[in-house]
């Protein structure tokens, strides 16, 4: 993944002068999945800022991190929400905070689907018992009038 964002300096709010503004902004990040690691993860990434004065190369972040599989027992007890599991494995070692799913996605990325597919249906439950007194309260104002 690439990305490159060009500003223009003067609609920063806290423009001072061409002297100091950021005006462009270079990130990227590369992926290996090996074939001889199965399971295995390596991400390398890097930014690069650029000024009227010169350009600021961050420093590049290697990571690692293992891809298990969606039904291994991190991810299950992420789903549940059972964080007194979820410690337990990360103290014997048998999951690491860096574990990825078949998706790429971490652990908090999958707990937070979790959660908001849990939202969705209770704003669904929400809007559906709504509905339901809605219509029982226009069937008792109608048998009132009626």
């Amino acid at each position: 993944m690439l990305k490159h964002i060009m500003n223009d300096p003067k609609d920063h709010e806290d423009y001072k002068g061409p002297d100091s503004e950021v005006f462009e902004v270079f990130e990227g990040e590369i992926t290996f999945l090996p074939n001889s690691v199965p399971n295995t993860r390596i991400s390398v990434s890097f930014e690069q800022r650029s000024t009227y004065q010169g350009s600021l190369l961050g420093k590049p972040t290697i990571s690692f991190s293992a891809t298990l599989p969606d039904n291994s027992e991190v991810f299950l007890r992420i789903k549940d929400g059972d964080m007194e599991g979820l410690l337990q494995l990360l103290a014997r070692g048998t999951a690491s905070l860096t574990d990825r799913d078949s998706m790429g996605r971490s652990l908090l990325n999958v707990r937070l689907s979790v959660f908001m597919l849990q939202l969705k249906e209770a704003a669904l439950t929400v809007i559906v018992c709504h509905v339901i007194l809605s219509a029982k309260y226009l069937q008792i104002s109608c048998r009132k009038w009626r």
